[in-house]
């Protein structure tokens, strides 16, 4: 799809099929206010061979389709993408994204956060899935901090909180409210960057705690309930078991919130422990400062911890320790690649594209995503 207005600035726009919901219900919104380039497909994936979609056929990768239509993408490349790609993968496929936009003289690419709250989609090979997008969304903010505001950060995920009207059941794709909601969003960030504001937020979305999570996170959440006065057996010790999932219901229950038994966005705003999305986005942030922290944290670390604890500077024992590891883990991942590609393509071909959870052809948009 190509969009051309005399004298607005070129953009261009790439996705997988929660993009593609744009296409499908032809609502582009805001987004005509721009002259631009508009590629977006079901169970398009960004680096590796993507599976066979419910349009028919295989698309193009993301980095595919960049080549292919090289210098036609302007200004700003929106990436939308991620959720069909293996979470091992995800951070050599932001590199490479990267590495062809500076080839092509693109001025900035903006990738927006994976969805993580809701979520029970998962991709075709059952190698990403709501979980493990928290940790894209990590390797997002950490490649931002690394670039300097060349790699902007767009948190969709955040913004698209307790709007369940935008989303089809799966938690990733949009409703037609949706896409007009998700263009406006797209719009409002792009012109942001072509305005030289940063977009990439000071600390990653919110991913729900669960009964089963440990760590730092569940001892801050544990000792806000305590503090609100709700009695947590067992006191702050780090484990979101039975009685944690009682005391959080409590609250929820005296706050007029979902009782979930969750810590969700909101249980997290009411408790304390997070900003709402409005007073995070009215928030100025130095990229290169506070995102930095949130990118080498764990599942169960957030950036108002290392705050407390003096930042960078305590941090640098624990970064050592985390080059160590990368080192290993890339290591690892290689060996483990040309047998989990062998694996993919192989089960592709006899017929996983059957599985592949992108949804029923929306070319009928009535039809409902089915996992």
């Amino acid at each position: 799809m190509v969009n051309t207005v005399a004298g607005a600035p070129q953009i261009g726009l790439i996705g997988d099929s929660t993009l593609a919901g744009v296409r499908w219900y032809g609502q582009y919104g805001k987004l005509q206010t721009y002259s631009y380039v508009f590629d977006a497909e079901s169970c398009r994936r960004t680096l590796e061979p993507s599976c066979w979609s419910r349009e028919g056929y295989r698309p193009d990768t993301a980095l595919q389709t960049m080549q292919r239509l090289s210098g036609k993408w302007g200004d700003v490349l929106v990436m939308m993408a991620g959720y069909d790609d293996s979470s091992y993968l995800f951070d050599d496929a932001i590199d490479a994204i990267v590495a062809e936009a500076r080839r092509q003289g693109i001025g900035h690419v903006v990738w927006l956060t994976l969805r993580t709250e809701g979520v029970s989609y998962e991709e075709p090979l059952h190698q990403a899935n709501g979980r493990t997008y928290r940790e894209s969304n990590r390797v997002l903010l950490s490649r931002a901090a690394r670039l300097g505001g060349y790699l902007q950060v767009a948190d969709w995920a955040t913004h698209s909180v307790d709007h369940a009207g935008w989303l089809e059941p799966d938690g990733v794709h949009v409703t037609k409210t949706g896409a007009e909601a998700l263009t406006a969003f797209i719009a409002d960030q792009v012109g942001r960057v072509l305005d030289g504001d940063t977009v990439t937020p000071a600390e990653p979305p919110w991913y729900p705690l669960v009964e089963g999570d440990t760590g730092d996170a569940v001892v801050r959440v544990q000792q806000a309930l305590v503090g609100a006065g709700i009695d947590v057996k067992g006191g702050a010790d780090g484990t979101f078991g039975l009685a944690t999932t009682q005391a959080v219901s409590a609250f929820q229950r005296q706050h007029g919130l979902d009782v979930s038994g969750v810590v969700d966005q909101r249980t997290a705003v009411a408790l304390g422990l997070r900003q709402g999305p409005q007073a995070a986005a009215s928030a100025t942030t130095t990229v290169a400062v506070s995102t930095a922290p949130a990118a080498i944290s764990t599942p169960a670390t957030s950036p108002e911890t290392q705050a407390s604890s003096g930042g960078m500077t305590s941090a640098l024992p624990w970064l050592a320790l985390i080059g160590v590891n990368v080192v290993l883990a890339w290591y690892v991942r290689r060996r483990l690649h040309v047998r989990r590609q062998r694996l993919a393509a192989s089960s592709l071909e006899d017929g996983e594209a059957d599985a592949d959870a992108d949804g029923p052809d929306r070319r009928d948009p009535a039809a409902h995503f089915v996992d």
